[in-house]
């Protein structure tokens, strides 16, 4: 990725549009995992509503406010965890990262 960051900056990408590049990538990342999950307990809920009814487990539902909250779950833990790396992509020197590769 880094000689990519590098060919970025080499052609004019300025350095706050390289960080949101690579915190939007995590974002999307979190959010397609977060919306499969979701999708999937979706399904499972519905195949196994009879067996949670059979133990007596109570009614368990995947309601909006709990896919809501996955997602801005998804969106938050994105940032966090792709702050890092677009601050070091944006601190990037272009003659070391070329160098480098």
């Amino acid at each position: 990725r880094i000689p990519e960051l590098a060919a970025m900056k080499t052609v004019g990408f300025q350095d706050m549009a390289i960080f949101g590049l690579v915190v939007g990538e995590s974002v999307m990342i979190f959010l397609i995992g977060a919306i499969s999950g979701l999708g999937i307990a979706a399904v499972g809920l519905i195949f196994f509503s009879d067996v949670t009814a059979a133990n007596q487990m109570g009614v368990v539902s995947l309601d909006v406010t709990t896919f809501i909250s996955g997602l801005v779950l998804a969106v938050v833990t994105g940032i966090a965890v792709g702050t890092q790396p677009a601050l070091q992509a944006k601190r990037l020197r272009v003659i070391d990262a070329l160098r480098s590769a």
